[in-house]
Order: C-alpha cells, then structure tokens, then sequence
C-alpha cells in the first residue's frame, strides 16, 4: 500500500464510524439501524455462516444456485481484479462489502446487494483490457444476466 492508498482505503471504515456517531447522537444508539432490523429477523452474523443457514437450504435448488453463483462470480471477479492490478483502495472496498452483505442474517437478497459493488465492474474491465478477446463473452454474458433478471422479476419470482 502506498501513502496515498491506505489512508483513502480507509475512508469506508471513517464513514462508517461517521454513521454509528450520528445514530448515537440523535438515537442514543451507535447500532440503532441494526437493531431495528432485528424485527425482521435481520442480524449480523459471521461472513462464514450465510451458507450454512437454513435461509440458504430451505430455498428451491434454482435460488440456491442462483445466490451461490452471484457470490462465486463477485468474489470471482474481485480475485481477478486482485491479480490484475486493480487499485488496492477499490478491492479492499470490494471485499469489504462482499463480507459485509455476507454477514447479514439472510442470503435472498445477494443479487441485489452485489450489483452496487462497483469494483466487480473495474475488475471485468480490466479483464478486457488484458485480454481484449473476452469482452464479447463478458457483454453476452452481461446481457443474458439481465434477461434472466427482468424475466424473473416481470413473471413474479421472487427476486430480490
């Protein structure tokens, strides 16, 4: 890490901290936002664990695949990203949500989280500038990903 990068990676973290202070100040409460999510049976809970829940093998087999690939390609492309380069300051931004997401009490809601995960993206550019064959797969691929999504979504799946 450079003098610049790990002060700028750590700007998550700082606003983070930011957040919990105002939640104290108007709350009283640093966490107050996760324990109102407590009545949904939202909580945090180690990254590890999201798989091994009955949230996960209780649903059919195609969420199941549908949740373990989305996580198999974010952490996918961000490895990638990792071994090409991609700026310390947005993998470690990358990785941070990822285990963050994973922490929630649930895994329904994987697709929709990691879509805003923007260094998945950087990571799938960079992949095209280095090998610049694989931009027609990863546009297909792309496109037939949000077929797939506005499919589901517009027949009533649950996709969320």
């Amino acid at each position: 890490l450079s003098g610049r990068t790990l002060p700028a990676s750590m700007l998550p973290v700082v606003g983070f901290g930011i957040y919990c202070w105002m939640m104290w100040a108007k709350f009283g409460d640093p966490f107050a936002y996760f324990h109102g999510q407590q009545h949904w049976g939202r909580h945090l809970t180690w990254f590890w664990g999201a798989f091994a829940k009955h949230s996960f093998w209780s649903l059919e087999p195609f969420y199941r695949l549908w949740f373990a690939a989305t996580l198999v390609g974010t952490f996918g492309l961000l490895i990638v990203g990792v071994i090409l380069r991609m700026p310390t300051g947005f993998a470690i931004l990358g990785i941070t949500f990822g285990l963050v997401y994973l922490s929630g009490s649930g895994v329904e809601a994987l697709p929709r989280y990691f879509s805003v995960v923007f260094p998945i993206y950087i990571a799938a550019a960079l992949i095209v500038k280095r090998w610049p064959v694989a931009g027609t797969p990863l546009l297909a691929l792309s496109v037939a990903l949000q077929a797939v999504s506005v499919i589901l979504f517009v027949n009533g799946y649950w996709f969320t």
